[in-house]
């Protein structure tokens, strides 16, 4: 299941945040931070929302983290 089949999309929204010279992109779903990526060159908001997207689901209790 990807991201976009996993998640009510009209509750889902994303920022970027400068952080030391690169961008964290972060991911909100009902105001609760899902994901986060830190990205160091040029980023684009719509491509890293697309690869999120596109991405399997990992439901937290299988993954290491």
């Amino acid at each position: 299941m990807k991201n976009k089949e996993k998640y009510d999309l009209r509750d889902v929204s994303y920022d970027l945040e400068l952080i030391n010279g690169g961008y964290d992109f972060v991911v909100y779903y009902t105001s609760k931070e899902i994901y986060r990526e830190f990205f160091g060159g040029d980023i684009s908001i719509c491509s890293a929302f697309t690869k999120w997207l596109e991405e399997e689901y990992k439901p937290e209790i299988l993954t290491d983290e």
